[in-house]
């Protein structure tokens, strides 16, 4: 995923107010993985989400989708609602 489609640089997300590197990694996981969630709530078909958020595959993004949502991939896209706001 680029700087752009996070509307912000990448220095800009490394000024985060102070946060540590190991956080920032999970960070900017939960910002792919609610980009995710927008383009899957756009209609765009799940196998071609992954590449565009920053995944390697739709497994690693599944993995990281339920961990920060609450449910898989496919539920979320077949209207299941999800444990945290997107």
């Amino acid at each position: 995923m680029a700087p752009e489609d996070l509307e912000a640089n990448r220095t800009s997300i490394n000024r985060r107010p102070r946060i540590p590197t190991r956080k920032r990694a999970g960070y900017l996981t939960q910002i792919r993985v609610e980009h995710a969630a927008r383009l899957i709530k756009a209609s765009v078909h799940i196998g071609s989400v992954p590449p565009r958020v920053g995944f390697t595959d739709q497994s690693h993004l599944n993995r990281h989708f339920k961990r920060w949502m609450g449910v898989t991939l496919g539920v979320f896209a077949r209207g299941g609602v999800a444990g945290r706001a997107a």
